[in-house]
């Protein structure tokens, strides 16, 4: 007889990345209210970690996927880039930014690319 799973599966994983992190935060004193976030991944889990770190506070300064890569120091609007990627079909990246992912000063990644990467 089918129970019907877990409520909420799809942001399932994305809620134990950020509960670990918002540990591991705690157990280093500092809160994810300051934290800069990069998350490799853009996928379901990047999506909704990315979503779930901004509803906490966390800054989430840089997003890569295989089209490319979104960073500002500040801060990104999570909402703004779901809804661009959801209209382009792929992170919009500004004309002639070529961020280097790996050079965005972060506190805490988050590796949510496809494997391989």
């Amino acid at each position: 007889m089918p129970i019907g799973g877990s409520l909420d599966r799809r942001d399932a994983t994305a809620r134990g990345v950020v509960a670990v992190a918002r540990d591991a935060a705690a157990k280093l004193e500092f809160s994810l209210t300051v934290a800069r976030i990069a998350i490799q991944g853009f996928g379901n889990v990047g999506e909704a970690a990315a979503r779930l770190f901004a509803a906490q506070g966390a800054r989430v300064v840089a997003l890569q996927d295989h089209t490319g890569t979104l960073a500002d120091k500040s801060g990104l609007d999570i909402r703004a880039v779901r809804e661009a990627r959801e209209a382009q079909g792929k992170l919009v990246v500004p004309v002639g930014s070529g961020e280097d992912f790996w050079a965005v000063p972060w506190d805490i990644l988050v590796p949510a690319a496809l494997e391989g990467q």
